[in-house]
C-alpha cells in the first residue's frame, strides 16, 4: 500500500503541478445575473477576459488562464461525438483560455493552441488529447479534420496534446475535447483560475484576491489552493488506506517478531546442557552457534514459505486499492521475509553465543 501509494504520488497525470496556484471564481450567481430568456454567455466571456487582463499584471506569474473544471477536481463535463463505428461517446471536455496548457504544463504535441483570434462569430476549433486522435483519426493526421458532432460536423482540430488526469486519479486517460471559452461557455459555477508561477505560488494568493475583489468587489472566491493539494485531495482515499494498513501491518510485524524471538529463544536455552556437553567432548563455541544457526533456520524458512503464499493468495482482495502496484509485489515480500528471518537468527544466536561462552561445567552442573 506504501509503495502503492508513492507511484500515485509520483505518477505522470498528464501536467506540472509545481508552481500551480488554483482559484475557484464562479460566475452566475452573484455578478452575472441570469434574466429569463437573455443569453449571459457573451457577459461571462467579457467578464473573464477583463479579469485575466487585471491578473496578468501581476509580478512573478508565467502564465494564467481560466477553465471550467481541473483536473482531479471529480467534476466533469462531456459533450456526445459520433465514434468510429457511429456509436455516441461521451467524451470529457474542458472550456479554456489560451494560456491553459502553459499554466498547466501539458506539452503540445501538434498544431497550435488557441488564440485570441479562436472567439464567438469565427470558425469553430478544438484541441484534443492524444487517445482521442487516435481513436478518430487512427491513419491520417488530425490536425485540420472536423470533430463528428451528433448534430452535424463540429469543430476543427486545430492541436493535439498529451493525454490528462480527468474526473480521477483512479480512471486512465480517456478521450477529452478542449475547446476555447471565447466560443462556449459552460460549467461556469465551478470556473477556476490556474496560475504558474516562478516561485512558491501561495507568496501571491493575497495579491489576487485583492486584485480580483478590486475589480469586482462580489465576485466570491470558494478555494484557493495550490495544484499539488488538488492532486492529495484526489487520493485521499488511498492515502488513508496507506496509513491504515502501515499501522496494522508494523503492529502485525512488531507481534509476529515477538513471537519469533521468544520461541527460539526459549528452545534454544532448552539446549544448554546439549552445548555444554558438545563443548566438553571438544566442539568449539564457533561450531556449536554455526550448529544452533542451522537447527533454527529450517523452521523459520519453513515458516515464511507458508507465510508467504498464504499472503499471496489473502492479498488479491487489496488488487482494487493498488495503483500500478500488484500484490505480488517482490520488494515488499522480500523486506518482510528479511526482518522475520533476521530477529530469528538473532534468537537463536544470543543465547547460543550465551552457552557456548560459558563453562561448560557450570552449564552441566545447572542442569
Amino acid at each position: 500500500m506504501v509503495r502503492s501509494l508513492i507511484r500515485l504520488e509520483q505518477g505522470d497525470h498528464g501536467f506540472h503541478p509545481d508552481h500551480v496556484l488554483t482559484l475557484r471564481v464562479p460566475v452566475g450567481s452573484l455578478t452575472q445575473p441570469r434574466p429569463a430568456g437573455k443569453d449571459t454567455r457573451p457577459l461571462q466571456i467579457a467578464y473573464y477576459h477583463d479579469l485575466m487582463e487585471r491578473l496578468e499584471r501581476i509580478p512573478n506569474l508565467r502564465a494564467i488562464a481560466v477553465v471550467n473544471n481541473l483536473p482531479l477536481s471529480g467534476v466533469n463535463t462531456s459533450v456526445p461525438l459520433k465514434g468510429p463505428e457511429g456509436a455516441t461517446v461521451l467524451t470529457s471536455t474542458r472550456t479554456i483560455s489560451p494560456q491553459y496548457f502553459a499554466a498547466m504544463g501539458i506539452p503540445l504535441l501538434a498544431g497550435r493552441t488557441f488564440t485570441d483570434a479562436d472567439r464567438t462569430g469565427a470558425p469553430e476549433v478544438a484541441i484534443i488529447n492524444r487517445f482521442l486522435a487516435h481513436q478518430l483519426f487512427p491513419d491520417r493526421d488530425p490536425i485540420g479534420q472536423t470533430l463528428p458532432g451528433e448534430a452535424g460536423p463540429g469543430a476543427m482540430v486545430v492541436g493535439v496534446v498529451k493525454d490528462s488526469g480527468q474526473a480521477a486519479y483512479d480512471q486512465p486517460a480517456k478521450v477529452e475535447i478542449y475547446l476555447p471559452y471565447t466560443q462556449i461557455v459552460f460549467g461556469a459555477f465551478m470556473s477556476t483560475i490556474v496560475v504558474r508561477t516562478a516561485g512558491d505560488p501561495l507568496t501571491i494568493a493575497g495579491m489576487l484576491e485583492k486584485e480580483i475583489w478590486a475589480y469586482d468587489p462580489k465576485q466570491p472566491i470558494t478555494r484557493i489552493e495550490t495544484m499539488n493539494d488538488v492532486v492529495a485531495d484526489s487520493i485521499w482515499r488511498p492515502r488513508f488506506s496507506a496509513w491504515l494498513f502501515s499501522i496494522l501491518g508494523a503492529l502485525a510485524l512488531t507481534l509476529t517478531a515477538a513471537g519469533v524471538y521468544g520461541v527460539i529463544a526459549y528452545t534454544t536455552t532448552l539446549r544448554v546442557r546439549e552445548v555444554g556437553i558438545r563443548i566438553a567432548i571438544g566442539a568449539t563455541p564457533a561450531h556449536v552457534v554455526g550448529l544452533v544457526l542451522r537447527d533454527a533456520f529450517a523452521p523459520l524458512v519453513i515458516g515464511l514459505l507458508a507465510g508467504v503464499a498464504a499472503a499471496m493468495l489473502s492479498t488479491r482482495v487489496l488488487t482494487s486499492l493498488l495503483y500500478e502496484t500488484r500484490t505480488s509485489d517482490p520488494l515488499t515480500y522480500l523486506a518482510a521475509a528479511c526482518v522475520l528471518l533476521g530477529i530469528g537468527l538473532l534468537a537463536a544466536a544470543r543465547p547460543a553465543l550465551q552457552a557456548a561462552q560459558s563453562d561448560p561445567l557450570d552449564a552441566l552442573r545447572n542442569e
